[in-house]
């Protein structure tokens, strides 16, 4: 059954994803993230960042890891993906969907996965020459709603201001 539920979604989700209409892509926030697996999450959250497919690479990463893999030299591509993706005009509800994904997140070993979602979000919105200052009133608003569902993530959203200082005003 759980399975149903993870390809129905995430075919949902993807196909919203290839259209360019404003009212598909409201849907994508109001999608129950809450139901699927985390390996299902992490697919759609890698393939919404990076535009490919994860290969089960993901689910057992923590942020450290995260952090190397992207930086990556083979994989900087996919930082500038997303960001090029969030210069689109449907990037709001894009950035409210995958907050809503990391919320959704409610076992201890999947808050990895939400620990990678704020990371993204807090470079989308204040890192990334492309799209910092664009998206920060709403991402900052994104990061309060997943440490109030995360209160463990407070001092790691601290963490990523101190270690992000030089692109923060």
């Amino acid at each position: 059954m759980q399975q149903r539920v993870d390809y129905l979604l995430s075919k949902i989700f993807l196909r919203i994803l290839q259209q360019n209409h404003s009212a598909l892509w409201l849907f994508t926030v109001h999608l129950p993230f809450g139901v699927m697996s985390r390996a299902a999450m992490a697919q759609l959250f890698f393939v919404t960042f990076a535009g490919t497919d994860l290969h089960g690479e993901l689910p057992n990463l923590g942020l450290p890891a995260w952090q190397t893999f992207i930086n990556d030299a083979k994989n900087s591509a996919n930082r500038e993906f997303f960001a090029n993706r969030c210069n689109d005009t449907n990037a709001e509800f894009l950035l409210h969907a995958l907050a809503k994904m990391a919320i959704a997140i409610t076992d201890s070993p999947s808050v990895q996965l939400s620990r990678i979602i704020m990371h993204e979000l807090f470079i989308v919105a204040y890192a990334h020459p492309k799209t910092r200052g664009v998206y920060y009133k709403s991402v900052r608003e994104l990061i309060a709603e997943i440490c109030a569902a995360h209160p463990n993530m407070v001092n790691m959203n601290a963490d990523i201001n101190r270690s992000n200082l030089l692109y923060l005003d």
